[in-house]
């Protein structure tokens, strides 16, 4: 299970992608929130410690189920499909959004991430988008705001375009104030995506992601 947050208060329910300032606009938006709004648990300390710091409403109503052994929780980044399988009464009415983000791109700032927390830096980029787990990531990817490959939200909200449509979003679904986006979890790299994607790196992720490519428009 995988992370969302589902406000009764402001009907909307919004489905973070992988590398997209996701959790920055989660923790926008948990400030919006009421007591009766799912909030899921962000999986980084650092990031609950800067929410609280914030003095927004932290993890709530993200239990799935409880049978008095085991607890299943959503946790980051939760798939369209699941969503409207544990919410199929509000799937229907609320607004739905998620962000994406120049394929190339997000592909080099989630290497960088994983290479500064230990994973995959000694593998190399190539190799690594050149594996079975980078395939298995791109469909995890792309499940976030698809189901059976169609588009399953009420909009997306492209990265490159993303303060003046979340402020579009914003007045559309209530909020009484602009969203403020803390930093988080940036700064893993430095530079052009170009300086670490190579041709062959290109060719690999424009098959693994053409139908947002060809969806949104990207271009390399």
């Amino acid at each position: 299970m995988r992370s969302v947050i589902i406000s009764r208060q402001h009907c909307f329910i919004f489905l973070k992608t992988y590398k997209t300032a996701g959790t920055s606009i989660e923790i926008a938006l948990s400030k919006h929130c009421g007591p009766r709004d799912t909030i899921t648990q962000m999986l980084a300390p650092e990031d609950e410690a800067l929410r609280k710091s914030l003095g927004y409403r932290g993890p709530q109503h993200y239990v799935l189920k409880n049978d008095g052994v085991r607890r299943q929780f959503f946790s980051p980044h939760v798939s369209a499909s699941v969503a409207r399988q544990y919410f199929p009464s509000v799937w229907e009415k609320y607004f739905k959004f998620a962000v994406v983000r120049n394929p190339w791109e997000v592909c080099a700032s989630a290497y960088a991430m994983r290479a500064a927390h230990g994973k995959h830096s000694n593998l190399g980029f190539s190799k690594f988008v050149g594996s079975r787990e980078f395939a298995e990531w791109a469909e995890r990817w792309r499940s976030i705001f698809t189901i059976d490959g169609r588009i399953a939200v009420d909009e997306i909200v492209r990265y490159e375009d993303l303060a003046d449509s979340l402020e579009k979003i914003r007045l559309r679904i209530g909020l009484p104030e602009p969203l403020a986006l803390p930093r988080a979890k940036s700064g893993y790299r430095k530079g052009h995506y170009r300086e670490m994607v190579n041709e062959r790196d290109a060719e690999v992720i424009a098959k693994l992601f053409a139908p947002e490519i060809e969806m949104f428009g990207y271009k390399y």
